[in-house]
């Protein structure tokens, strides 16, 4: 299977990064991959936010076929804020995305950072929720962040003459 990484575009600050992902038999649609990095001062999020609305739109929906994945430096599922620049995103992250690690009240998020919070995230737009499996958070020893997973079918079923 051969993938394809296209970077599309980078913040200055490195902060941020979309990629365009092809299949180089196009065994599969393209799809895009968001790589947002927060950062880590709560004082400095709300402005990070608010540029990253003027990159992203959080007016609109993601493109279909979309995946955003990052460490955010804040559970996106039960923070409230009275800034505005973070009310756009989370109404955007929580409206327009899909959480596999965070299906229902009785899956909560794990804790990814230290074992304290859940600040990495993998979200995908709604048209991709079904193709997503086995979402897994695992410890790195000697590490502060955890890894987080989910398995993603996004080709073409192997039908056809000739296939078995």
């Amino acid at each position: 299977a051969a993938l394809e990484v296209m970077a599309e575009w980078a913040s200055r600050d490195g902060h941020l990064l979309v990629a365009r992902v092809s299949h180089h038999q196009q065994l599969c649609a393209d799809f895009f991959v968001y790589v947002i990095y927060a950062p880590a001062t709560e004082s400095a999020r709300p402005p990070f936010f608010a540029a990253l609305h003027g990159l992203l739109n959080f007016d609109c929906p993601p493109q279909r076929r979309s995946i955003c994945l990052g460490d955010f430096n804040h559970n996106y599922h039960t923070l409230t804020t009275h800034s505005t620049d973070m009310t756009q995103w989370l109404h955007w992250a929580r409206g327009y995305w899909h959480d596999p690690h965070h299906t229902s009240a009785f899956r909560n998020a794990l804790p990814t950072y230290r074992h304290i919070s859940t600040i990495d995230f993998i979200m995908l737009t709604p048209d991709l929720a079904d193709a997503v499996s086995q979402p897994d958070n695992r410890h790195v020893v000697r590490c502060d962040h955890a890894v987080i997973s989910a398995s993603l079918s996004i080709g073409i079923p192997a039908t056809g003459p000739g296939i078995w």
